[in-house]
């Protein structure tokens, strides 16, 4: 299942990936605040890559969405949240919510991947190495 609030992006996902896809799957076009808060079915993978050209919205990144997202999580499932890293604003932003994020999952944990910052809902996912 996928939430795109954009119908172009919807009609070439259609066109060039979900028929290749060995599963049924299923788009919603809504806008992805709206889908959480109403829907009531309960998820175990929740990926967040939500972007306005590279600005994710304030209301994606409030106490109030990501408490959102939590409460439709299955127990051991996983959210995976990603920020645009790239400047030193950017940088800055992801920072700041990451704080909020982290308030909602005590447990949660982040990496710096390339440009972006991946925030994780617990930090069970990921296995240290010493090599």
């Amino acid at each position: 299942m996928a939430v795109e609030i954009d119908a172009e992006v919807i009609r070439l996902a259609q066109k060039y990936t979900i028929a290749k896809l060995n599963s049924s799957f299923e788009i919603f076009n809504v806008d992805a605040a709206d889908f959480i808060k109403f829907n009531n079915e309960t998820f175990d993978l929740i990926a967040v890559d939500i972007f306005a050209e590279d600005v994710i919205p304030n209301k994606f990144k409030r106490h109030q969405f990501v408490n959102e997202l939590k409460d439709k999580l299955n127990p051991d499932g996983l959210v995976m949240y990603n920020q645009f890293a790239l400047t030193d604003e950017d940088l800055k932003g992801s920072e700041s919510f990451k704080e909020i994020f982290l308030d909602v999952f005590k447990e949660g944990s982040h990496r710096k991947v390339k440009n972006n910052m991946m925030l994780f809902n617990h930090s069970k996912y990921f296995k240290i190495s010493n090599s």
